[in-house]
């Protein structure tokens, strides 16, 4: 089995049969696809009405930004509504910082829910947003702040403090979208060394970035882990807490 846990569909930008024939040829049993509650990505009403036409295949992760007005209302309306299954947020794009206390309760939403949380981490290639905003440096505060909270950190950089944060801290995860994809498959040997800092083997999710226009990104962040494996650099258990049981337990699947 794979899960997708970091997966996209733009309103206007491609058909959604393509991206599910993509998920067909690669094995992929289930996308999560993420909103974007932002012009020229993809709005809550449209990611909830997706899932709702392919439930056996796709999950959802609801957008607010955290400094809207009654923010936290409305993402308990989004989750009621249409059945989301965690909270997506992009600091670089929607422009606040993970330190920011405007966060506290979305975070105590999720978890009222039982819901994980996924962050973007990294640089964003937009002059017009700040790359600052994605350190997840700050995620330790929240993590001590709300021990109780699922904390995803998207585009997991092995170089970074994240290994740190998921060893120090029993609720914050990791996904492979495309850095820790593209690190292992340069320098294989990264992929153990990730392991070491993080100390536990079950934080790391599989993710693409995959949409309808980028089909690519599944074979490019699939063959590097695979090849891991292969080369003994992880075990099969590791390969499979990876692609689907660590997500299985995040979203409540089992």
């Amino acid at each position: 089995m794979i899960i997708d846990f970091h997966a996209h569909c733009w309103e206007g930008k491609g058909d959604i049969k393509d991206f599910l024939l993509h998920m067909d040829k690669y094995h992929i049993d289930i996308s999560v696809l993420h909103a974007i509650d932002e012009p020229g990505y993809s709005s809550n009403e449209y990611v909830a009405n997706l899932i709702k036409q392919y439930p056996d295949r796709l999950m959802g992760f609801a957008c607010v930004h955290p400094h809207e007005c009654f923010a936290a209302k409305r993402l308990r309306m989004l989750l009621d509504t249409y059945g989301f299954s965690g909270l997506k947020l992009h600091p670089p794009l929607q422009g606040f910082s993970m330190s920011d206390p405007t966060l506290y309760p979305l975070i105590e939403v999720c978890i009222d829910y039982d819901i994980p949380v996924l962050f973007h981490s990294g640089p964003i290639n937009s002059q017009n947003h700040h790359s600052c905003y994605g350190d997840p440096g700050p995620l330790d505060e929240l993590a001590m702040r709300y021990p109780e909270a699922k904390i995803v950190i998207a585009h997991g950089d092995p170089f970074s403090v994240t290994p740190n944060l998921i060893c120090k801290h029993k609720n914050v995860y990791m996904d492979t979208t495309n850095t820790f994809s593209r690190y292992v498959k340069m320098l294989p040997t990264v992929a153990p060394m990730c392991y070491d800092r993080m100390r536990k083997n079950d934080r790391i999710l599989f993710g693409t970035d995959h949409n309808p226009q980028r089909e690519w990104r599944l074979p490019s962040n699939l063959d590097p882990l695979f090849n891991l494996t292969q080369n003994g650099l992880i075990s099969q258990e590791q390969e499979d807490l990876i692609m689907f049981k660590t997500a299985k337990k995040l979203l409540k699947l089992d």
